[in-house]
């Protein structure tokens, strides 16, 4: 029940993972358009990428049933396979392209790509042609409670080391030829865009290295770690390209979209559950609780997937900002109570509790998520008091309402409040000192003492004269 659960947890958190992307780089995404509105070989296959992995993760989240669900399995394999393909066509461009077109290069990227996509179309339509429903806890309860199965669940292992292959060679080729115009080209005349290469590749090697650790643990005879191994492969990938969206270094759009969906494809791992220890659970209460605990725990699990994808984006700026102002202030410590208050209680609630310590488990939450809200509401007041010229009356009406508003019991999704405020308070990433760095206007009275400072240099000057 527990890789149950897993499954529609990360079907949740791959979606918010996934839109929230497509929210940071859709500008991104027009400018290219607008800039190059001639249609290529490259825009085709990144389009297929990008709008394919969308396809299939709203496929994913509606709702289906005992008559439908195994056409929409088969719909959604598909569309994560299309993504896929294009992807490593947009590599194997790219790679072709810093070996200015060698013929030798194209007809080797050529072999590799007939070997790698040939087995994995024959092993992926034999499982469409092949899956059918199974009831995890009774006939009954099919609809409520039921996995997707194809005769050969486990060939999908090979599509995966067939990819990995693929993407080693075409990643060393690429880093090779990067690093010799490194050696030859001096630095003071060298183009950004090689570091930007460089990089990229460095990057490609470490989610590589991830998905080799996914398909290791995927041969391990308990299934739990190979669940687990889903989630490892996930979330450095998606922020791999976020990095790369949100980086100023790339001056070209198409680079941080090549596998802006290549984490989509592990959202929904082939679990293999064992049916006779389901069949244990055969009872109404335990498929109610499966069925409507989902959105509870989707939207938890989604809330920290977001949040540790967010944090990987703006860590840098962090640091940045820490290492320029290194003083304590009032600001500086709201923000750093709602920061890593947030991630506090985020931690603590994706921790498995039992019976004994849930209760502790549940105040010390409802405690970290207080802390955040309260540090990051003082700091929108410091903001909004700093605004007002330091009044004294703004103080004094931001005090009352901070008194008569402490007791007031808010319903709601709560976590879901904490992150906000802390993307409120956070400034939308990379603006740290815009909201922390408050400059206070100069009054009247300071404005008069330096005209009366300035009158009298002026009136010792001229003494002097």
């Amino acid at each position: 029940m527990a890789l149950l659960e897993l499954e529609f947890r990360l079907v949740d958190a791959t979606a918010a993972l996934f839109f929230y992307d497509y929210s940071l780089t859709i500008w991104n995404e027009i400018i290219y358009v607008r800039r190059e509105p001639r249609i290529s070989i490259v825009k085709v296959c990144y389009f297929f990428a990008r709008y394919g992995a969308m396809a299939g993760t709203i496929l994913v989240m509606l709702p289906d049933n005992s008559d439908s669900s195994t056409l929409k399995s088969g719909i959604s394999t598909i569309l994560r396979l299309i993504p896929i393909v294009a992807s490593e066509l947009l590599v194997a461009i790219r790679t072709w392209a810093i070996w200015c077109r060698s013929r030798a290069i194209f007809l080797l990227l050529v072999g590799l790509a007939v070997i790698a996509i040939v087995p994995g179309v024959i092993i992926i339509g034999e499982n469409i042609a092949s899956d059918h429903l199974v009831a995890l806890v009774g006939p009954e309860f099919i609809d409520l409670c039921s996995n997707i199965v194809g005769n050969h669940p486990h060939d999908y292992i090979i599509i995966y080391i067939l990819v990995m292959l693929y993407e080693f060679v075409t990643l060393t080729l690429s880093l090779v030829r990067i690093i010799n115009w490194r050696k030859s080209i001096p630095e003071n005349i060298r183009a950004p865009l090689i570091d930007t290469l460089q990089r990229d590749d460095l990057l490609g090697y470490f989610r590589s290295s991830i998905l080799f650790v996914h398909v290791g643990l995927r041969f391990c005879k308990h299934r739990n770690r190979a669940a687990v191994g889903a989630v490892v492969a996930v979330v450095p990938d998606s922020c791999k390209w976020g990095l790369m969206t949100t980086s100023s270094d790339s001056n070209d759009p198409l680079f941080p979209f090549l596998h802006s969906s290549f984490f989509y494809v592990l959202c929904e791992p082939d679990y293999m559950s064992s049916t006779a220890l389901l069949m244990d659970y055969q009872t109404v209460a335990l498929v109610d609780c499966v069925v409507h605990g989902q959105m509870g725990q989707g939207v938890k699990y989604a809330t920290a997937a977001l949040f540790f994808y967010d944090y990987s984006l703006t860590i840098w700026d962090e640091i940045e900002y820490v290492r320029r102002e290194p003083r304590i202030s009032i600001a500086k410590a709201c923000y750093f109570l709602a920061r890593y208050g947030a991630m506090a209680g985020t931690i603590l609630v994706m921790l498995p509790n039992n019976s004994d310590s849930s209760t502790l488990t549940n105040g010390v939450c409802t405690i970290l998520r207080l802390i955040p809200i309260v540090a990051s509401e003082l700091l929108v007041a410091i903001r909004t008091w700093a605004i007002w010229c330091r009044s004294r009356a703004i103080f004094l009406l931001l005090v009352v309402l901070a008194v008569h508003l402490r007791d007031i019991d808010a319903p709601g999704c709560s976590v879901l409040q904490t992150e906000i405020k802390t993307e409120m308070m956070f400034a939308a990433r990379s603006r740290i000192s815009r909201i922390t760095t408050i400059t206070f206007p100069e009054t009247e009275e300071e404005e008069e003492a330096e005209e009366e400072e300035e009158k009298e240099e002026e009136e010792k000057a001229l003494g002097a004269v």
